[in-house]
Formats: structure tokens, C-alpha cells, sequence
């Protein structure tokens, strides 16, 4: 396994390298409740939660660079989730418009304009001032 150090106390698992010795110990503690991959059956609640619990791992530090490694890298899978579940929500979200004379609401879909907040800011401005002006 590992090159003899030749202690004559035989505790040649003294020697070897930390990460080879509580990785298994250090993996267990990381978090692994789920097989990789099962990210994406995650709620976006759960997700979040489990990321927080990675972002805390890393930040203290006591991992080894193969099990940080790993951490990291399910950091990225759930930040994917988080983004893949807040993308599905705003493309659900619709702007409600009015209402028929069925008393049914009218609605169209929500889309997110590219525009700084400023421009959003005038824009709304702009909308309220035509309101104001029509009453």
C-alpha cells in the first residue's frame, strides 16, 4: 500500500498520508445522506439547505483536497438545481392584465426585460405619470 518507513513500532499507518486516512471518516461527515446525481430530485428548499451545509464545510477548512474537491463540486451540482427551480418558477409567473366580463382573470406571461435598474425605475415612472394623467 505505502512504502515501508521503516518504524520499528510496525504503526506504519501512523505514516501514511491524512487524507488517505480519514477519508473515509471525512466523506461520511461531508454529507453523503444521497448518491451523487440525486441533486435533481431535490426540492429548491432542500437544495439550498444542503448547499449552506457544503459552503460550511469548505469555509471551515478540515477537509482533505479530495473530499474538498468533492464538496465543491456538489456545490456546483446544487447551485445548478437552485438556478434550474428559479428558472422553471419565473416562467409559471404571469402578469395578471384585467379581467374579462366573465369576471375571468386575463394574464400574460411574465418576461423579464433586460434593462438596468435605472431603466426599470424611469419606465415605471413614466407608466404611474400615464395613470395619473388618465384619471
Amino acid at each position: 500500500m505505502f512504502p515501508s518507513t521503516g518504524d520499528p513500532s510496525g504503526n506504519e499507518a501512523a505514516h501514511q498520508p491524512a487524507e488517505s486516512k480519514g477519508s473515509t471518516m471525512a466523506r461520511a461527515s461531508q454529507g453523503g445522506d444521497y448518491p451523487q446525481g440525486a441533486e435533481e430530485n431535490l426540492s429548491f428548499e432542500e437544495a439550498m439547505t444542503e448547499l449552506e451545509r457544503v459552503v460550511e464545510q469548505l469555509e471551515r477548512g478540515n477537509l482533505g483536497l479530495d473530499d474538498a474537491l468533492r464538496a465543491y463540486e456538489k456545490g456546483i451540482r446544487l447551485i445548478r438545481r437552485c438556478r434550474e427551480l428559479l428558472t422553471r418558477a419565473e416562467q409559471r409567473i404571469e402578469i395578471l392584465t384585467g379581467i374579462d366580463e366573465n369576471g375571468t382573470p386575463i394574464t400574460k406571461p411574465f418576461v423579464e426585460e433586460e434593462m438596468s435598474l435605472e431603466e426599470k425605475r424611469e419606465k415605471r415612472s413614466r407608466r404611474r405619470g400615464a395613470k395619473e394623467q388618465e384619471s
